[in-house]
């Protein structure tokens, strides 16, 4: 559109963003300035995006006499669009049960906590930029819609690197990554204030795991650290690094199994398979279950049992009560190494193997015809085979024999002791290194060990 008068002539462009003007050629000896320029335009509807500078440019050059056409005085601006912010977390958590390789769905496999390490990048955030209003040389607005802010806050232990448009998130330990609320956290130690259930899935976790409630039947609870259960560990699996200890009881329900490779610690055992590399400390009592133990297994509680059950324990039993007048099914075995016991039973496997073969061709040809050696000249080429085979088996098992001597001198440990504090009841089976008895009768406040001067285990 076009706006005229006789001296001062002002051009708006048709989207009304620039405003342009001119002074009639033939006005001579003007008298005006910045100000009066601006009363001008404004008459002319131009009340935004003035150019001051301009102004004072166009006062200066009509006093010098220079020709005042089409210039730009006012500019509007144009609106622009603003961009939501974006969060691109390098995590995944989610309740949805995965797949194995046959197709199956577990339904324990959830991914509800993260491992991460100190400086992994946890999140990056994009952030919001905000839209523009446009406004012409007119005073004319426009708006355009609001976009969305996205809340990404650091919990503990994670750093923020803010950049202009950019925001990272890196964790600043090794733990757990926990992501609530928008916060995300990571804790060295992984707290859990509820049962391990569908809801929590299976835990694998590279510290501490505290439980508050209890773990229910079929879970999996595994930890590079120590793990502390409140409640009850029901027919599930626990495995650790560190110590195990669960504060009410281990309920196998004849398929619970709970490994560490040190201590294991609980109020009773019923029912569940229990392996640690160290000691295994109960305190009242163990019942239908197999514990193994490198060094030594004792129930501490007064009234407690060991009863129904197969204890292994490296250097030693302590039990106020073993056995029961009900049952013959009680098995304490001490004073063998389990790593050498492993060892001596794998080597006496190859042993049976080879005899075995020894055996079968000792059949096929006869013992004496094989020691004196009386074969015919006209020997097939097979016998000439089991014949070299035969031999090289009498040397192997000589070995192997040797090899299970030193052995099993290794393997026991005769100063292990099984110590009764109150009642060793009828039908226990005892076994100290290589050395076993079944008792016959009850006995009070004894302790079993081998004695040496007549190479036998007593009851004293």
């Amino acid at each position: 559109m076009e706006v005229n008068d006789k001296t001062f002539i002002v051009n708006i462009s048709s989207d009304e963003l620039k405003a342009y003007l001119s002074i009639n050629k033939d006005a001579t000896n003007l008298k005006f300035n910045e100000t009066k320029l601006k009363y001008i335009l404004k008459g002319k509807g131009v009340v935004s995006g003035i150019k001051n500078d301009v102004l004072t440019e166009i006062v200066q050059n009509y006093n010098q006499g220079k020709l005042i056409s089409n210039v730009l005085v006012a500019e509007g601006t144009l609106a622009k669009p603003g961009t939501s912010a974006k969060v691109d977390l390098k995590f995944e958590i989610s309740k949805k049960p995965k797949e194995d390789e046959s197709g199956r769905i577990n339904y324990r496999e959830i991914q509800t906590v993260i491992n991460v390490k100190k400086d992994q990048l946890l999140a990056i955030k994009k952030k919001m930029i905000p839209p523009v209003s446009g406004i012409t040389v007119t005073g004319k607005v426009t708006h355009l819609p609001e976009v969305q802010d996205i809340a990404l806050i650091a919990g503990q232990n994670v750093a923020v690197d803010e950049q202009e448009t950019t925001i990272f998130y890196r964790a600043e330990t090794d733990g757990a990554l926990i992501y609530e609320y928008n916060k995300i956290s990571v804790f060295p130690e992984l707290k859990i204030n509820k049962d391990v259930d569908f809801n929590t899935g299976n835990i694998n976790f590279k510290g501490n795991i505290t439980i508050g409630r209890d773990v229910l039947p079929d879970f999996i609870v595994e930890a590079e650290g120590k793990i502390t259960i409140w409640g009850s560990a029901v027919a599930c699996y626990l495995k650790a690094s560190e110590d195990i200890e669960v504060r009410t009881g281990i309920i196998g329900k004849n398929k619970g199994k709970v490994i560490s490779q040190k201590n294991i610690i609980a109020n009773f055992v019923e029912n569940a398979k229990l392996i640690a590399g160290e000691d295994i400390i109960i305190k009242n009592g163990i019942i239908g279950s197999d514990i193994y133990a490198a060094n030594s297994v004792s129930v501490i509680n007064s009234k407690s049992k060991i009863v129904e059950s197969i204890i292994k324990a490296g250097k030693g039993v302590s039990a106020f009560n073993i056995g029961s007048r009900f049952s013959s099914n009680t098995k304490i075995i001490t004073g063998i190494d389990p790593e050498k016991e492993k060892e001596y039973l794998n080597v006496k496997k190859v042993l049976k193997s080879k005899i075995e073969e020894a055996k079968f061709i000792e059949k096929k040809y006869g013992r004496s015809l094989l020691e004196n050696k009386n074969f015919n000249r006209t020997l097939t080429k097979q016998a000439i085979i089991d014949l070299e085979k035969w031999d090289i088996l009498k040397l192997e098992i000589k070995e192997i024999n040797d090899k299970l001597r030193e052995a099993e001198e290794m393997m026991y440990d005769y100063n292990a002791t099984i110590v009764v504090k109150e009642t060793l009841f009828p039908k226990v089976y005892i076994k100290i290194g290589k050395f076993e008895i079944t008792t016959s009768r009850e006995y009070h406040k004894v302790t079993v060990h081998y004695y040496e001067e007549e190479d036998r285990l007593v009851i004293s």
